[in-house]
């Protein structure tokens, strides 16, 4: 019993968040709508469960009998975690004609398939766009918005010793597959979905799924490094707690934060460029968040091209404004600190 109470909270509390109720805090102080939805779709869903449970008979009949791999092109978006993946996601989402996971499947994550029939036929002109671009941490607000999917993809992808998910056996990457072509079924389009940590997986991916398109975030390595020990303060709520994948093989030491946070972005900088080499570079692309902001209509018509999907109804690349890049400095001395130890990582090199 106490297993699956356990089960059951992890579903809508990540494993890595130290202390579920302080962070709730964080969020209500924050006033972001996403950050507030997602508070109340974690509420919502505990009242749903009864009902994702039913659903789920119908959801295994869907998965026993779905093909091995995916009929459509797929795209996965990832990289390092505050790189810029939500935004790029959330752009090939508003511009492809593609289907995605919305966040109503957060309510059903036993029943995401059938749940998402049900949605798109009471609410099939609902799409993600009157938020513009605007997420919390990864998280969209709207039932229609993109969803990351982490209830969906913890199915198969196992904790480090960090707690994030980063360990894809061959059979989970198999049943991933199944699923990914049973989804594929509901809009019978392209697939666009986002995993923030399959950078370090995506090998297995790309394996069993063979029409696929890994979209790599990088970004600007001081400013992400900046990035990731805010983030330590916003979630954990202290810069001594890390936040996204690490190198669970070198961990720095938790009091010098500054040499964690650097010593994170070159790791994952490292996994990417030698994800790359493994699959190709042309199934595993490496793009600056930067580019994409500056000229999103041609990042758009690049993978539209690469893959056939075709745009939106009455949709055009030319049209697709410039995005700010937030490469902000949020303090001065910790940047300045962040930007010495990248030097002195580089002429180390």
């Amino acid at each position: 019993m106490l297993s699956r109470l356990k089960s059951m909270y992890h579903l809508f509390v990540p494993a890595h968040v130290g202390n579920p109720i302080r962070l709730a805090r964080r969020m209500l102080s924050s006033r972001n709508r996403a950050a507030l939805f997602t508070l109340f779709i974690a509420v919502l869903g505990i009242l749903c469960i009864p009902f994702d449970m039913l659903l789920s008979i119908r959801e295994r009949r869907l998965l026993s009998s779905a093909a091995a791999v995916p009929a459509r092109p797929t795209v996965f978006v990832c990289g390092p975690a505050r790189s810029g993946t939500t935004i790029t996601f959330q752009i090939l989402c508003r511009h492809l004609d593609v289907s995605y996971l919305q966040n109503v499947t957060a309510l059903f994550p036993r029943s995401p398939i059938v749940a998402s029939k049900i949605y798109r036929r009471l609410f099939s002109p609902r799409r993600d766009g009157s938020q513009g671009y605007k997420n919390y941490y990864g998280k969209t607000s709207g039932m229609g918005g993109p969803t990351e999917g982490n209830h969906i993809w913890s199915r198969w992808v196992e904790p480090d010793a960090t707690g994030f998910r980063t360990k894809l056996s061959a059979d989970g990457a198999r049943e991933m597959a199944r699923f990914i072509a049973a989804f594929g079924e509901v809009d019978r389009k392209a697939m666009v979905y986002k995993n923030t940590n399959m950078n370090v997986f995506a090998d297995a991916v790309a394996d069993a799924v063979p029409n696929l398109l890994v979209i790599c975030l990088r970004r600007s390595a001081d400013f992400l490094a900046q990035s990731l020990l805010q983030a330590r303060i916003d979630i954990h709520g202290s810069v001594s707690h890390g936040y996204g994948v690490q190198d669970v093989e070198n961990l720095d030491d938790a009091y010098h934060p500054i040499a964690s946070v650097c010593s994170q972005v070159e790791f994952l900088n490292r996994v990417a460029r030698e994800s790359q080499a493994r699959i190709g570079e042309d199934r595993f692309w490496i793009v600056d968040y930067e580019q994409i902001c500056a000229n999103p209509g041609k990042f758009v018509a690049a993978v539209s091209a690469r893959l056939g999907i075709p745009l939106r109804a009455g949709g055009a690349t030319s049209t697709i404004a410039p995005i700010p890049v937030h490469n902000i400095v949020l303090n001065q001395n910790d940047l300045e600190r962040i930007r010495a130890r990248l030097r002195e990582s580089e002429g180390a090199g």
